[in-house]
């Protein structure tokens, strides 16, 4: 058995993440890459697989975690993974372009949402960044910062603006209070989904909920304090 893996804006992704060590990933990917002449579609896949493993074990466990883990749960050999990713930096700045892409075009399709459906958008804006793992993945995103492409905190810098524009046309429709501000937005999202595996564990909590449920149930009340 295993989990679907979750993407940007709620969405599943074809993958496969595995419920029992080694925790591999799966994934289903059509037979030609479409756009991408020259590159067979396995490579492609075993590459995806790999940002996929790497993005998840990163947030799990961190900048440091062993890229071997990251082969072993993306089901390939440490070979392949260098062969990709000769460096972990270029792995991170694999994960981080990928991140950046996706939450793009669900960024594109918020600008347009948020005039039609506010609620709405807020709460997908919302689920984007908590399927990024964005507590997780902040100390790795602004790790090492002078090794980033300029491309890449172009392209962030542009992510950043238009969550901030689409804040403030939520608020124009009266769903967000004029008081909250971009960076409070993205703190809230980041403390809640950052990892706290010892608060699961407490012996005080009643042991009844997960750790993803939690981080639902804690972010719906914080979605609804955005609130006028």
């Amino acid at each position: 058995m295993g989990t679907p893996l979750r993407l940007f804006g709620g969405i599943s992704s074809a993958c496969i993440l595995e419920d029992i060590p080694p925790y591999r990933v799966g994934c289903q990917v059509p037979r030609m890459i479409e756009g991408r002449p020259g590159v067979r579609a396995d490579a492609e896949a075993r590459r995806d697989r790999l940002v996929e493993a790497g993005r998840i074990l990163f947030a799990d466990r961190g900048y440091d975690v062993p890229l071997e883990a990251v082969a072993e749960a993306a089901g390939v050999g440490i070979a392949t993974l260098y062969r990709n990713f000769p460096t972990r930096l270029d792995l991170k700045l694999a994960i981080l372009a990928d991140g950046l892409h996706r939450s793009r075009r669900t960024l594109d399709e918020l600008l347009v949402q948020v005039d039609e459906d506010p609620d709405g958008a807020m709460t997908r804006l919302t689920q984007m960044f908590v399927s990024l793992q964005l507590g997780a993945l902040i100390p790795i995103i602004v790790r090492d910062q002078d090794l980033i492409p300029s491309e890449l905190i172009d392209a962030r810098k542009g992510n950043l603006a238009s969550v901030g524009e689409i804040l403030e046309r939520a608020k124009s429709h009266g769903v967000v209070r004029e008081s909250v501000t971009a960076r409070d937005f993205f703190a809230g999202v980041a403390l809640i989904t950052r990892p706290l595996p010892a608060l699961i564990a407490d012996p005080m909590m009643d042991g009844t909920i997960t750790a993803s449920e939690l981080t639902v149930r804690v972010l719906a009340i914080f979605v609804a304090g955005l609130r006028p």
